[in-house]
């Protein structure tokens, strides 16, 4: 990339991309949560990452661009795992301990690929 407006295209698709997928993420796991506060913070957060979303549509609109395609594999696999090992645990105490655990292990790792994850998690 050699010019800014490639370079500010890649970070606001990249804010996009990732926004969509905590949007997502949000209103998958609070479709199986069993706790109603949980389940009513993540629909809130799914919300709030809706209408980012819709804000960010808005951006491109306004440049008259549209988002590229941007990397999200590792993410994606990561998600993947999760969203498995997850649906293995019954008991809503294993469950609650499986996640500050994986949070824990985003946050030592340091991945940013994981950051929608985290934001879900914290």
């Amino acid at each position: 990339m050699t010019k800014p407006q490639e370079v500010f295209l890649l970070l606001l698709s990249n804010a996009r991309h990732g926004t969509e997928r905590a949007a997502k993420i949000y209103h998958e796991i609070s479709q199986k949560s069993q706790i109603p506060e949980v389940r009513e913070v993540l629909q809130a957060r799914s919300f709030v990452a809706e209408k980012t979303l819709e804000t960010l549509d808005e951006c491109f609109k306004l440049i008259g661009a549209h988002p590229v395609k941007t990397d999200g594999r590792l993410e994606d696999v990561f998600l993947q795992d999760f969203r498995r090992e997850l649906n293995d645990i019954q008991s809503p105490g294993a469950r609650a301990l499986y996640i500050l655990a994986r949070r824990a292990t985003c946050k030592t790792l340091g991945q940013p690929s994981t950051s929608p994850l985290l934001r879900l998690l914290t």
